[in-house]
């Protein structure tokens, strides 16, 4: 009996640590508006739309989403439901599917479906209340751009989807998502920007003011010196760039709606993070996995650059071999070969680090154009469990120390305890590039153990060396994720021979005997599981030791 006892209140003193670890990060007003957005909840005030404003020209449809309806079927993140099952608000899809739904995405498709853009445009008027998912502000600011889209592209919106289009407007400023902050907040401000320029009123000069507000704010503070987004994440780094170029066309179609030192700013800061993208994206033009990040939500880097070039934004092409994103905390070493991206960065924003996982120290690598060693993804953002598989550290190409994860990552988007990286070095020679870090995930446990991880980047090899500080006994697992078309030829004593598209890729370590090929799960897409094997050394070491591995070909 005492021993349980005892044993609860562990759990609650661990509980109610992670809980002061989680508020402490965030800022005043993001603990007092939660509950306030949450249970005060706005009224709609419906209001008939003011007149429009006049553009110079149409919206150039440069961006196009893959077809995502068919005979009354919409496909997001890789699931099909049909939307008579379904409807607006279902329990038996998840929220970001649904969340989709109310995106209206689907109106920017060319179509040749039998789809009835305005039949549906206003089925959703009639059939969603104050209380439907669909005016969350999130979606509510995507489904406003689309649709002001939609129209400056050649549809006409009748009377009343304008008079909702002005009515979700307002009542968006009432909404605004300063509580979350990041990209949510973001996308709030543009939608506010669009619909202030679209319409032509006293009022609605309020709502383009009130977006300037946030958009200049938030440019200040989202976007690092480097080009990087502040959340760290690939995925929703390119999503940002995307708000900015469609901020930058709407200033075409509407020459004089925006001042051009605000435009100017938004051509140099999609400059930089278009550059940044360019550094973070592996050969075959896909992302790397750092943090919340996965294909086909966001635009790819190709998109980007074409989007960029008609909207008459240049940019020259990295020459480096070499890139440190200082403010990021990514490193990247590209060669005739490979290309390895690194990652020696904190989570993110401290006070939203909602997007962000426990792989601090992880890496990627691209072998010969082709993904060889990889983060596993993300497949969904519902689930406690999922996401807690997902975010952590052994999802990643890093190390775990006693089974705990290097940053507290819990809940679906709440992090405690982080870890910090300190002792970064860089030296270069004419032999190799030397990458090295340190970090405190672990100095929690007993012994305070430090891990520290060393890259040496040779124009044919890669070596890491792994160097566990601190004392006592531990269980350490080292993880190499393989792409899922890499696969094993042989494994003798010495070494590992790995095949990648025709390539025989050597694995060397000091500790080779504890290493086995596992079985894990691949994501490169929300929606998508796809078996895969990695190199895994598990091993019960006296600290401090030293890991040597390494890839050669």
């Amino acid at each position: 009996m005492y021993k349980s006892i005892r044993t609860n209140h562990v759990i609650l003193f661990k509980k109610l640590k992670r809980y002061i670890y989680t508020i402490s990060y965030l800022r005043p007003h993001q603990i007092y508006l939660r509950p306030i957005f949450k249970y005060i909840k706005q009224r709609v005030i419906f209001l008939k739309h003011p007149k429009l404003a006049s553009p110079k020209r149409k919206w150039n449809k440069v961006l196009i989403k893959k077809n995502i309806y068919s005979e009354g079927a919409f496909t997001f993140l890789n699931e099909k439901h049909h939307f008579n099952e379904t409807g607006w608000n279902s329990n038996n899809v998840s929220k970001l599917w649904t969340y989709n739904l109310h995106y209206f995405d689907y109106l920017l498709l060319d179509q040749d479906n039998n789809f009835s853009d305005l039949v549906f445009l206003n089925k959703w008027i009639s059939q969603n209340s104050s209380s439907s998912i669909g005016w969350d502000s999130y979606p509510t600011s995507l489904r406003i751009v689309n649709w002001i889209k939609f129209h400056l592209a050649g549809n006409i919106l009748d009377r009343n989807a304008l008079d909702s289009l002005y009515t979700q407007a307002n009542w968006l400023s009432k909404r605004v998502e300063y509580h979350i902050e990041g990209n949510h907040l973001f996308s709030n401000g543009k939608a506010l920007i669009f619909s202030g320029v679209f319409f032509d009123s006293p009022e609605s000069r309020y709502l383009k003011k009130l977006g300037l507000n946030i958009i200049k704010s938030e440019l200040k503070k989202q976007i690092l010196k480097d080009g990087g987004h502040f959340e760290l994440s690939p995925m929703y780094h390119s999503i940002i760039v995307e708000d900015i170029l469609d901020l930058i066309h709407l200033g075409d179609i509407y020459p004089g709606s925006m001042d051009d030192i605000f435009l100017d700013s938004l051509r140099n800061t999609a400059f930089k993070m278009i550059s940044w993208l360019q550094v973070m994206t592996h050969p075959d033009g896909t992302l790397s996995f750092f943090n919340d990040s996965s294909n086909n939500i966001s635009r790819s880097f190709k998109e980007i650059l074409d989007y960029a070039s008609v909207l008459n934004l240049s940019l020259k092409r990295n020459v480096k071999n070499f890139v440190e994103l200082k403010d990021s905390g990514y490193n990247v070493y590209e060669s005739n070969d490979y290309k390895i991206l690194i990652d020696t960065a904190n989570i993110g924003a401290d006070f939203q680090p909602g997007h962000g996982h426990a792989d601090t120290l992880s890496f990627e690598a691209s072998v010969l154009k082709r993904k060889f060693i990889v983060n596993l993804g993300v497949s969904a953002y519902q689930g406690p469990r999922l996401r807690l598989k997902e975010r952590g550290t052994e999802s990643h190409s890093s190390i775990m120390i006693d089974g705990i994860n290097s940053s507290d990552v819990w809940g679906e988007f709440r992090v405690g305890r982080r870890a910090k990286v300190i002792d970064k070095e860089i030296s270069v020679n004419k032999e190799f590039i030397k990458i090295a870090a340190s970090h405190s995930g672990y100095k929690c446990l007993k012994g305070s153990p430090i891990h520290r991880r060393k890259f040496y980047l040779y124009e044919k090899k890669f070596e890491i060396i792994d160097v566990l500080t601190g004392s006592g006994n531990h269980d350490i697992k080292v993880l190499f994720h393989l792409h899922p078309e890499i696969q094993l030829i042989e494994s003798r004593k010495s070494q590992i021979t790995l095949l990648h598209h025709g390539l025989s890729i050597n694995f060397r370590s000091n500790f080779i005997e504890f290493f086995s090929l596992k079985e894990f799960s691949y994501s490169p897409e929300f929606g998508l599981k796809i078996p895969s094997k990695s190199l895994v050394l598990e091993y019960n070491c006296a600290f401090p030791c030293e890991i040597k591995s390494s890839f050669s070909w």
